[in-house]
């Protein structure tokens, strides 16, 4: 297919939503490129690694190794000039672009500072240099594996100091709302002894009177009920139940001024 695709916008051969390898080079350096893909793929699948081809918007050739993918590129220098107006045209392009010949493979990667392009050079073609190629994938493969595994440690660092934060956060909600009922027990408390040491002096004054305090009288009656009333704001009663027949006395301090409810 990548035969048969014709020259696109800068000269080079495009083969969009096709199963093929990435290469972007001209028509006439198209032979020479698939021969340079087809020993680069040999060379790295006798070492064990993998070689797939994407479909993607634009075509990709991806290697597997150390458990990383990394996509390769074979592409062609394009030379840009001044668009020169022929044969009476007016509404030209205002540039051309033609393909140099000179080919270069990249690795489309982060890799930090390693080696990510080979090219044509003066003391070396590319085919001659698909050896430095396939040092140059493990160097970025590894790289980029310690790269992600140092971004799961970071991770794994992160979640769990925002897990040391949470439980950090309920200990003290935790704390404030158990400060918070003793600080409304006590005041209960308070309160409950306030009203019995009230009732005790409504009957002492009664007796002094001489009014019946039995129970069936409406200041008996009265008594009970407010005596009753104070037993249900103060903790330590309404918390009695759980203790064991006969411990409320211990649970309150042996507090006389409890005898008289």
């Amino acid at each position: 297919m990548l035969r048969s695709a014709g020259p696109g916008l800068y000269g080079t051969v495009n083969a969009r939503r096709e199963k093929c390898l990435a290469l972007r080079v001209g028509p006439r350096s198209l032979e020479r490129a698939l021969r340079i893909m087809d020993a680069l793929v040999k060379a790295l699948e006798r070492r064990g690694f993998r070689v797939t081809i994407s479909t993607a918007e634009k075509p990709e050739t991806q290697v597997e190794m150390l458990g990383q993918r990394l996509s390769i590129t074979l592409d062609e220098r394009i030379k840009r000039t001044e668009h020169v107006p022929r044969n009476g045209e007016r509404y030209g392009p205002k540039w051309d672009y033609i393909p140099s010949g000179q080919l270069r493979l990249k690795i489309d990667e982060w890799g930090g500072s390693a080696r990510k392009t080979w090219s044509d050079g003066e003391r070396a073609r590319l085919e001659r240099q698909l050896n430095d190629v396939i040092v140059g994938l493990v160097v970025i493969a590894d790289a980029k594996r310690a790269w992600e595994q140092e971004r799961e440690r970071e991770e794994a660092a992160r979640r769990e100091a925002e897990r040391q934060r949470a439980l950090a956060e309920q200990a003290q909600r935790e704390e404030e709302e158990r400060r918070l009922v003793l600080e409304r027990q006590a005041e209960s408390w308070t309160k409950s002894q306030r009203l019995r040491a009230f009732v005790d002096e409504v009957e002492r004054r009664a007796k002094v009177k001489e009014v019946s305090g039995a129970p069936d009288s409406e200041i008996g009656a009265w008594i009970a009920w407010a005596r009753q009333h104070a037993d249900r704001l103060d903790p330590l009663v309404a918390d009695a139940d759980i203790d064991e027949p006969g411990t409320q006395a211990a649970a309150v301090g042996g507090d006389d001024s409890t005898s008289s409810s």
